[in-house]
């Protein structure tokens, strides 16, 4: 009787081990997640975008160089295709790609970096994202975010919420080598946020955490067809000029392109 009441108990004991092992329970998630890193590498054409530094060929025989060149990036996701539906894993509520402090040819080749941790792994079938402020973050305000927040600066005010993108430089519109016409372009409200989809599978795990992107700031000021921002005819808008801002946020979902290795 001893032996059996002995056999019995480890009989329990190893069908006690083998459920813990095998079975982690209801609400318990086993998703393996990484951190993701969303790689930018800014260009003017086949040229290495840099602020101040830089000196680019731009049309009518003017010389460009930049001060500032960034935009913002809202609910970042990544695609699942099945059975005819797809679903979004969201990564990102918003971001800032800022190549500001992109001035020396080393700051070029590292490009800009934005890290986003907890990324369930897997293999995707394409990425969502916004260009642009979406409305519904358009409709907060610095002081409801605590800082560092991509979200607690570049705002106008409550009835225009915050600038889309950023373009600033000087150009030199007679050849003299003086760089002496100011450009400035900060683009934004609702009606010019643009969504973009990716289709392109992506795998996220330990062996792939990053995606890059390219940004050309040149598709941004031209569509490629012979039409571009005239500096001789508007140095500065204040998202005044609507098909001014319309003609740059619809270039500017052309110019960021997704490379997948």
């Amino acid at each position: 009787m001893k032996t059996s009441w002995t056999i019995l108990l480890a009989l329990v004991a190893w069908m006690a081990m083998g459920c813990s092992t095998d079975d982690p329970g209801e609400g318990t998630d086993t998703t393996e997640t990484v951190d993701f890193t969303l790689q930018f590498q800014g260009v003017f054409g086949d040229q290495p975008l840099r602020m101040f530094e830089g000196t680019y060929d731009y049309p009518g025989g003017v010389d460009l160089r930049f001060q500032l060149f960034q935009f913002y990036l809202s609910d970042i996701g990544l695609l699942t295709s099945k059975n005819g539906q797809t679903d979004t894993t969201f990564i990102s509520d918003i971001a800032l790609v800022s190549f500001k402090d992109i001035i020396t040819a080393e700051d070029a080749a590292k490009g800009v970096s934005i890290t986003l941790s907890d990324v369930p792994a897997g293999t995707y079938d394409g990425l969502v994202m916004g260009i642009g402020v979406a409305p519904k973050y358009n409709a907060t305000q610095p002081g409801d975010y605590t800082p560092p927040h991509p979200l607690d600066d570049h705002y106008w005010s409550w009835a225009r919420g915050y600038v889309f993108a950023k373009v600033e430089g000087n150009a030199d519109l007679d050849g003299d080598g003086t760089f002496e016409e100011k450009l400035t372009y900060h683009l934004g409200e609702n009606d010019f946020y643009r969504p973009v989809v990716l289709n392109e599978t992506l795998v996220v795990g330990p062996s792939n955490q990053q995606i890059d992107f390219r940004v050309d700031a040149e598709r941004m000021l031209s569509d490629g067809e012979g039409n571009y921002v005239d500096f001789r005819q508007v140095t500065q808008d204040h998202t005044n000029d609507l098909d001014l801002v319309g003609f740059m946020m619809d270039n500017l979902v052309k110019a960021v392109s997704m490379t997948v290795n």
